[in-house]
């Protein structure tokens, strides 16, 4: 008897679609919100990498010279 309300519970528990629209917002935003912070420490990666590489050009002792290991930042 206690098993034939629990199927019937979840029966009407797999056709109930009362939140289904807040949870797939809920889901959604978590991707666009991993997805932009991918995005960002790519970006601060490939940044530092560019700035890095335009100081040792500038602070170079000559123009066909490199600046260094020591000014790695």
């Amino acid at each position: 008897m206690i098993l034939y309300y629990e199927i019937m519970w979840f029966s009407r528990f797999i056709k109930d679609e009362s939140g289904q629209a807040v949870l797939e917002f809920l889901l959604a935003l978590l991707a666009v919100i991993s997805i932009v912070g991918l995005m960002k420490s790519f970006l601060k990666v490939l940044t530092a990498k560019l700035w890095s590489l335009f100081a040792k050009k500038i602070a170079a002792p000559c123009v066909a010279c490199d600046a260094g290991a020591e000014f790695d930042l």
